[in-house]
């Protein structure tokens, strides 16, 4: 049965360069040139559709480059032999896996004149690995290509984190803006938690100070009102949690690297509300050991 796909043609070292993992068989080499028998990687997920429960190494497929198509077991012009099965990867960040197959550049060298015979321009992608600063090998990279053939003017020239900063600009500003409401709101909740707290205090004044009047220990004053604030707090997070989930498919779209209800992350945002909670707690229950016990009794 025929799958669409996504073409890419490659050489030898892309897959160490970008770092996708291989997963079984092997990477392009050098003898994979143009007289070479024709080879092709897939990614696990065409893998798996075009061979479910079977080892694909070794495997004949068809590739329609036109139409996007790979034909497993066919034979033909464009008949290749899976040699390797590479990690999926995303054209964008939050884009679903999409099947894809991978050929040596190599061995399609002799299609570039026809497609400039036919009006396109032939472009292609230069990715480089460093162990510096890659901005510093821009004017190197590009001297060395002009040595090479001044005909050819490398453009666009970024690093990954340029190249990443570009894609998606909306859901970035989108991303930004719901970071910046998401610390208002924990501003706002932990003022308001402050001085529900605060007025608490207040309103016992006379009764703290009959405890420490009858020799209550400060530390005891101050867990009396943590206590307090704490139950607010665990009651705010078990709500605030119940609703997020809720409403975690709304955001799955803006989520990258993560599943929207990551366990890991809801744990870490929730024991960071808490944090932020009992610190809001804390003040008003400092002031609360502080009150002295003949001022509190003459209170009322």
């Amino acid at each position: 049965e025929e799958e669409s796909s996504i073409y890419h043609e490659i050489s030898a070292d892309y897959f160490r360069t970008v770092g996708i993992p291989l997963l079984s068989g092997r990477y392009f080499s050098p003898q994979d040139g143009e007289m070479a028998p024709r080879v092709a990687i897939v990614n696990e997920l065409l893998a798996r559709r075009l061979f479910p429960g079977e080892d694909p190494i070794g495997k004949f497929i068809r590739t329609d480059m036109t139409e996007g198509r790979v034909y497993p077991e066919a034979v033909g012009d464009e008949t290749r032999e899976i040699v390797g099965v590479v990690g999926n990867t995303r054209n964008r960040p939050r884009a679903r896996f999409e099947p894809i197959v991978y050929v040596p550049f190599q061995q399609h060298l002799d299609v570039y004149p026809a497609w400039g015979a036919w009006g396109f321009h032939v472009v292609k992608t230069v990715v480089i690995r460093t162990s510096s600063d890659p901005a510093s090998f821009v004017g190197p990279m590009q001297r060395l290509v002009g040595d090479v053939d001044d005909t050819q003017i490398p453009y666009n020239v970024r690093t990954m984190e340029e190249q990443l900063s570009t894609v998606e600009p909306q859901a970035r500003f989108l991303m930004r803006f719901l970071g910046i409401c998401a610390g208002v709101a924990i501003m706002l909740a932990a003022l308001g938690l402050y001085a529900v707290i605060a007025q608490s205090v207040t309103q016992r004044t006379h009764e703290l100070g009959v405890r420490m009047a009858l020799g209550a220990a400060k530390a005891n004053v101050q867990r009396l009102i943590l206590r307090r604030g704490l139950v607010l707090i665990l009651l705010g997070a078990a709500i605030g949690t119940a609703a997020a989930f809720g409403l975690s498919r709304m955001l799955s779209r803006l989520v990258y690297g993560i599943t929207p209800t990551d366990p890991s992350t809801f744990a870490a945002v929730v024991l960071a509300l808490i944090g932020v909670a009992l610190l809001a707690c804390y003040i008003p229950s400092r002031r609360a050991t502080r009150v002295d016990p003949l001022i509190a009794l003459r209170h009322e």
